[in-house]
């Protein structure tokens, strides 16, 4: 990020921000070490097959370590998975950490002559018979603790296949930090003929994108300590996860990004009605009032996050100079598309002088649930929202441009129930172009050079990378564009910086001072607006504010540094350039063979 933000005001130096994107994504294509997408199966071969060489650095590296733990591998194994088993257990045989076991819970109808992959006369696998009931996909038999005899419990279906480093990576990470108790990977599939496909490269440990998609259901392994202390047993993985992402903290928790995990080509399981219901029971023993209903992907949950009744008043805080036509959209849009019980505007006028403008701006004084007040001198929009925040009343706060455009009824209810969970600090919404492409979906420090936002340009409606546009997850930061905060959390954080980053890069310090202060920052995807960028301040490419945004650079350099890398809803193996999502030819990752 150093090296980034260097290359940024290297540029601005140079004169003209025109392009200042692409040029940097030019010097990465241009450099020693480019990063460009590649096809997974190309990724695979480069980074995932160990030379006999990496394969003695490893074991050294067990070795060195000392006392590592047991891990016990958990399957299930019906009928239909009997054909599956040979590749699991071939893949367990292989690896580089021997201290493991398998146990196996077969159901007591398979003909013996089938299971004998699992009477191999090793003695770490062990099949034990369990009825048919007790085989459903993800089931966790209430045995389970007695079975085992490992420190750590990894859950696998017959059609999983382990990277040959998969158990060492874990027992490695298990021993370098105690606090850890679970431990997670990413995943892929294999097609028919062999291939890597389909990455899940996975972000930092994200509890709302666990509880929305399962994020670790399938490749993660935890403490045995920790399992027994969850209490009753555990229906499914999914409902295990549902737990964990509700009772782990963020710092015993270990993201080894590395599809360490890879499955056999095939349908993906989704959560039937009754999971569902039952999922939504077990997350409003936690918190009471949530519903949760199926995402428009098909396989991801949507959880609707209740408003306290009575509904807390949101203030409304728009900034706005001239540019009436737009101010009017904004603000006509609010008040008759808008669904909340309990709305105050606070319109902060930059010395507007268009007669249109004007109209609208005594228009709005006139209301009783309005107020409007005036700002002079260079445009700061820290300032402007300081002062917005000082004369409004509500509990919640809610930054709005005067160029966005309200289309959703509902996406006020929906950032107001994300408020007012404890634990988030910040929520920002989706925002469309006019053509009903993404300008913002959360942003991505080091994203086209500087810090971008991921998904831009993809058409709404898109579910996104593994389904991210279709449900609410936490982000390294949100646009002040739309930008929801309670007013206790403004309050603590001290408001935005009016003094150093009156203009640029204040919502987003806003935001890392929020996660700093130890709470979450979410981008939500249901609550949408449309947002015609800057037309009413200008682009910052207008050379005439280069000297302003060096410093705005340089500030956020020495205030946040390596922070700025700190990004909980993107990966090391994905690329840095255009809009994201896309496998890096080099991950940002230090696997634990490496020379």
């Amino acid at each position: 990020m150093r090296r980034q933000l260097g290359t940024a005001i290297s540029l601005i130096r140079r004169g003209n921000l025109h392009g200042l994107g692409r040029r940097i994504a030019d010097r990465h294509r241009r450099s020693r070490v480019p990063f460009r997408p590649i096809e997974h199966d190309e990724w695979w071969a480069r980074h995932a097959l160990l030379s006999d060489r990496e394969r003695l650095i490893l074991g050294r590296r067990l070795v060195k370590a000392g006392d590592l733990i047991r891990v016990t591998v958990v399957v299930s194994v019906g009928r239909r998975d009997v054909a599956d088993l040979p590749g699991l257990v071939g893949s367990l045989m292989d690896q580089v950490h021997v201290d493991w076991e398998l146990v196996a819970y077969t159901d007591p109808s398979i003909p013996e002559a089938s299971l004998r992959e699992l009477d191999c006369g090793d003695s770490r696998v062990r099949r034990i018979s369990m009825t048919a009931t007790s085989l459903r996909p993800g089931m966790l038999p209430n045995r389970l603790l007695n079975d085992a005899s490992g420190d750590w419990l990894m859950f696998l279906h017959p059609e999983d296949r382990l990277h040959e480093a998969a158990l060492a990576a874990i027992a490695l990470r298990a021993a370098a930090d105690s606090r850890f108790t679970l431990v997670y990977t990413d995943d892929d599939l294999l097609d028919a003929s062999g291939l890597h496909q389909n990455p899940n490269f996975k972000p930092p440990w994200n509890p709302d994108l666990v509880l929305a998609q399962g994020l670790v259901d399938h490749t993660f392994a935890i403490a045995r300590q920790t399992l027994g202390d969850l209490g009753p047993p555990f229906a499914s993985i999914r409902k295990l996860t549902m737990e964990l992402a509700l009772a782990l903290a963020g710092s015993e928790v270990c993201h080894l990004p590395f599809p360490f995990c890879s499955r056999v080509r095939g349908p993906t399981r989704q959560s039937d009605q009754a999971e569902v219901e039952d999922l939504s029971t077990r997350l409003r023993r936690w918190h009471p009032g949530t519903t949760i209903e199926r995402a428009t992907d098909g396989s991801s949950l949507r959880i609707r996050w209740p408003v306290p009744d009575p509904a807390p008043r949101v203030s409304i805080l728009i900034p706005t100079r001239d540019h009436g036509r737009l101010l009017e959209r904004c603000i006509d849009s609010l008040l008759s598309i808008t669904r909340y019980p309990d709305v105050e505007l606070v319109l902060v006028d930059h010395d507007s002088r268009q007669r249109r403008a004007r109209r609208i701006i005594d228009r709005i004084s006139e209301r009783p649930d309005s107020t409007v007040i005036t700002h002079t001198g260079p445009f700061n929009y820290a300032s402007m929202m300081n002062q917005a925040v000082e004369a409004s009343t509500g509990d919640y706060l809610c930054l709005l441009n005067n160029d966005t455009e309200v289309i959703d009824p509902g996406w006020l209810t929906e950032m107001a129930g994300h408020l007012a969970r404890d634990e988030v600090g910040i929520v920002g919404a989706l925002l469309l172009f006019g053509d009903r492409t993404i300008q913002h979906a959360g942003v991505h420090p080091g994203l086209g050079g500087l810090m971008g936002h991921g998904h831009k340009h993809r058409r709404h409606g898109d579910h996104g990378y593994h389904g991210r546009l279709t449900v609410a997850h936490e982000v390294a930061a949100v646009t002040g564009a739309c930008l929801g905060i309670r007013r206790t959390t403004w309050d603590l954080l001290g408001g935005m910086d009016q003094d150093h980053l009156g203009v640029a890069y204040n919502d987003v310090d806003l935001c890392l001072r929020a996660r700093s202060a130890g709470y979450r920052v979410l981008f939500t995807p249901h609550a949408v607006l449309l947002h015609h960028e800057s037309a009413s301040r200008g682009p910052d490419e207008d050379p005439a504010h280069n000297d302003r945004l060096r410093g705005e650079i340089e500030v956020m350099q020495a205030r946040w540094g390596s922070i700025l890398e700190d990004d909980p809803a993107y990966s090391p193996n994905l690329d840095l350039d255009g809009g994201g999502f896309l496998t890096a030819d080099h991950p940002r990752w230090t696997p634990p063979w490496a020379i």
